[in-house]
């Protein structure tokens, strides 16, 4: 069985061991869960769109996370709270809102942010429907993307390109960590002694309009706030 893992109570999947099932975790796995696995790099893809931002000028940076006890969640929170210490930024309990990867929670995350007096100049949102959600509450605001809110989301999917503007994502090999998931448990049936394997992918940055360089209003905005 190829699964994704919703939940961090690794007896759960203990059971489907017992019973005689071959696991593979792709995309989470729960912590102490002794099976193979393959993910992508969640801190390091967070910790890219910081510097990302950075680089285009935001020093007021926001998240919108997923569930704490996923795993990709936590680690994608993880590379964000990391990015922004190692730039000397602060993190902003107001501006870090937590969903549950839905589109419904991504627009009340990104709804809270928008209603606060001293908000981010620019999200990053924690996967592909909360960015949609996010998206839906930046228009319902009639604000400009990116100047008046910049966002990136994580996950690029194929509709990303075609929004107005198009969104700057972190991307994930998601054709890889399902080929890499399938030799693991051919390779797992064939040798179930083996030693078990992590597999960790990278993920990339990929740059639209949606993260665009902050305008010169906005850091004299910044500079009056902040």
């Amino acid at each position: 069985m190829i699964l994704a893992p919703t939940y961090e109570d690794a007896q759960r999947y203990e059971q489907l061991q017992q019973a005689g099932l071959v696991i593979i975790a792709i995309d989470r796995c729960p912590k102490n869960l002794k099976i193979d696995r393959v993910t992508v790099n969640n801190v390091e893809g967070a910790q890219t769109a910081v510097r990302h931002l950075v680089d285009q000028g935001h020093t007021k940076i926001g998240f919108i996370t997923g569930l704490p006890n996923i795993s990709t969640a936590y680690e994608r929170l993880q590379g964000f709270e990391l990015a922004m210490k190692a730039h000397n930024l602060p993190v902003n309990p107001q501006w870090v809102q937590e969903g549950d990867f839905r589109r419904e929670n991504g627009f009340q995350a990104m709804s809270a942010i928008l209603k606060l007096e001293d908000r981010p100049t620019a999200v990053i949102s924690g996967n592909n429907l909360m960015t949609l959600g996010a998206l839906q509450a930046i228009y319902e605001w009639k604000l400009r993307i990116p100047d008046d809110m910049a966002i990136v989301g994580f996950d690029d999917m194929a509709w990303a390109s075609s929004l107005n503007p198009p969104l700057t994502t972190i991307a994930q090999p998601t054709r890889e960590l399902g080929a890499i998931a399938a030799q693991l448990l051919l390779d797992r049936i064939n040798d179930p002694q083996r030693p078990f394997r992590h597999v960790i992918l990278d993920t990339q940055l990929i740059v639209r309009e949606s993260s665009a360089c902050i305008t010169p209003w906005k850091e004299l905005s910044n500079a009056i706030t902040g």
